[in-house]
């Protein structure tokens, strides 16, 4: 279990999507995650809830970050105006999230960290607290 996991009934306002450790493309996820909750997210293992459940907190994330996958998916469900942050190793894979982001409104930064997409990559976790500093204040990634 993650410390800070979100339960059934919370209405978190800063999601992070976690993956499960046995998952594949690994990263230095607690890394990332110990830097994400001094900024009040809370770690959502979209594995470990059912669709409802999972739907009913990404529908009020004013902020959602996480590596970029399947998870990503369900933000069809998040508000106008939401606040998203994706990022990989090596390259991101594809439009299909920017553009579900443009279509749902919401506004979706995106990071490369080194190493191997489909292998162990690493995020700058300097480089993710000021990207997370920008998106809770409200600023727009490219100075919009």
């Amino acid at each position: 279990d993650v410390v800070g996991a979100a339960k059934s009934g919370d209405s978190p306002e800063r999601v992070f999507l976690v993956r499960s450790e046995s998952s594949n493309r690994q990263h230095n996820q607690s890394e990332l995650v110990e830097v994400a909750q001094q900024f009040g997210f809370v770690t959502v293992n979209p594995d470990q809830y059912d669709l409802r459940t999972l739907w009913e907190i990404l529908s009020t994330a004013k902020c959602v970050v996480g590596a970029q996958g399947a998870a990503w998916a369900n933000t069809i469900i998040c508000k106008p105006g939401s606040r998203g942050l994706q990022w990989s190793g090596g390259t991101l894979r594809g439009e299909h999230f920017l553009n579900l982001a443009k279509l749902i409104g919401m506004r979706l930064d995106t990071l490369v960290g080194e190493g191997d997409y489909d292998g162990y990559f690493k995020v700058d976790p300097i480089e993710f607290r000021n990207r997370l500093e920008v998106m809770v204040s409200g600023a727009l990634p490219n100075g919009d």
